[in-house]
């Protein structure tokens, strides 16, 4: 795979996608990290959302931030939630624009497994971009505390052009656990992305503001996003 350069003169649609990499582990139970690089490169997005994944936060490290630069040619945000020996482990945010501000959320619920989220400000041309991705948790009373917890610093400052993209773990299609996260962002449709092998269920997801910045949304499947994790990646057009 080569590098793709960041891009400076942007056009008026942006790619995006969001992919739970499941640690690296595919559905095959291996642990192959380039396996899912290279699904990845196929996505040929600007902005890339990653959760599940295990990197290293020391400089010169196996899977450090310069494992994603030199492989995507892409800035590189990562999001720690927790350490899982040897790595740490959450969430990562790959651009081909320039990052102006990161920050992380934490979203952990007592006493569930930790989670977080990266909310980061990209620069497109002469615009903004917000993009946040997430990994809500496995119970009801979980999700509805992390969409509080976004809506929160959604709503600290002006909305503007925001992305949220990342695995929502919500189940349900009727009465969400996150419909007042839903209602601050136009209705988008959800395409089935778990288990790999035979989607059935929307978990992961990208929710736009405003209406219409979104102009198209799927699943992304090959035999090797088959085979890589056991979610497929969800891509979207943007138009700025």
């Amino acid at each position: 795979m080569m590098p793709q350069r960041l891009r400076e003169t942007p056009s008026r649609r942006i790619r995006i996608a969001t992919y739970n990499v499941h640690g690296w582990i595919g559905i095959d139970n291996r642990q192959v990290p380039m396996r899912a690089m290279r699904v990845i490169s196929e996505l040929e997005a600007d902005i890339i959302a990653l959760q599940e994944a295990t990197f290293s936060l020391e400089y010169g490290g196996h899977l450090d931030e310069t494992f994603f630069t030199n492989i995507t040619g892409m800035e590189t945000a990562l999001g720690p939630t927790f350490f899982k020996r040897p790595f740490h482990f959450g969430n990562v945010l790959l651009s081909r624009f320039p990052f102006t501000r990161i920050r992380t959320i934490d979203l952990s619920a007592h006493p569930y497994e930790p989670r977080g989220a990266i909310d980061a400000v990209i620069r497109i041309g002469d615009r903004n971009l917000r993009v946040l991705t997430a990994h809500f948790g496995l119970k009801r009373s979980e999700r509805k505390f992390q969409a509080d917890m976004i809506i929160r610093a959604l709503t600290s400052r002006p909305l503007g052009n925001v992305v949220l993209m990342g695995d929502f773990n919500e189940w349900s299609p009727i009465n969400s656990s996150l419909d007042t996260l839903y209602a601050l962002f136009a209705k988008t449709r959800h395409p089935k992305s778990f288990p790999s092998f035979c989607p059935m269920f929307s978990l992961d997801r990208i929710l736009v503001s405003p209406e219409g910045l979104l102009e198209g949304i799927d699943a992304f499947t090959n035999p090797e996003t088959i085979l890589a994790s056991d979610h497929l990646p969800i891509t979207g057009i943007i138009s700025l």
